[in-house]
């Protein structure tokens, strides 16, 4: 479980910018304010991009257990470690 924040509302902190570079089909997350960056899946970009939405996090496990085919417990899990990483880094917060 993730400490001090809403499980259920979440948001990209302002800071952080994504990338997709389409002629490498790479994407990438950057936070401008700590300078820490990631390269994503397609997977982890596209739960990133409905964080910059303010997706709830029951509609995110949704959409992306319908585009990937799988299960919502298994992709509960790899959601939930994805925000653990963001949460560890600072590059999410809670919608006020």
């Amino acid at each position: 479980m993730l400490e001090g924040i809403n499980m259920h509302l979440l948001k990209l902190s302002e800071s952080v910018r994504l990338r997709h570079e389409k002629a490498s089909d790479n994407y990438y997350l950057f936070c401008i304010k700590s300078g820490k960056h990631a390269r994503l899946n397609a997977m982890s970009y596209e739960i990133a991009t409905l964080l910059e939405k303010k997706i709830d996090k029951d509609s995110i496990i949704a959409s992306i257990s319908a585009h990937y085919d799988t299960d919502r417990e298994t992709c509960s899990k790899d959601i939930e470690g994805f925000l653990k990483f963001l949460q560890e880094n600072e590059m999410i917060c809670a919608v006020d």
